[in-house]
């Protein structure tokens, strides 16, 4: 994962970015799941950084999108709820939301292996039985 520190720092970049690309498609009303997508499309500006400093980009790829994820929806799920008639206060929703993509890099950090499995097709290769050859 590289230094902690920069992790740490990286974390709560991204979990302010996924609350406030999230509030910025419902402030243009679009529908929730758009814009929960548009909060997990923030973590594409994250890998682009990486690769133009250079960094490794497998460092916290899938992490990104899995925490970006849920911490938007979560911010969409208690601002529908807010609008059915819950009296949640923006403050609290959005530190809820930013805790749970926090919450999912923490896990993320200190998982034996990825939380996510491989998207890209480049895991350890499947071994087959003898009696499948």
């Amino acid at each position: 994962h590289g230094s902690t520190a920069r992790y740490l720092i990286d974390t709560v970049a991204l979990s302010t970015s996924s609350v406030h690309s999230a509030a910025g498609a419902i402030s243009r009303g679009l529908h929730p799941v758009v814009c929960a997508a548009s909060g997990v499309t923030v973590c594409f500006g994250g890998i682009i950084r990486d690769l133009i400093c250079g960094r490794d980009v497998a460092l916290a790829t899938q992490s990104f999108a899995a925490s970006t994820a849920a911490g938007a929806t979560v911010f969409v799920a208690l601002r529908e709820l807010c609008v059915r008639g819950w009296p949640l206060p923006l403050k609290g929703r959005v530190l809820v939301a930013m805790a749970t993509t926090i919450t999912v890099r923490v896990l993320d950090f200190h998982a034996d292996g990825a939380l996510l499995p491989p998207m890209h097709g480049r895991g350890p290769p499947v071994q087959q039985k003898a009696s499948e050859a």
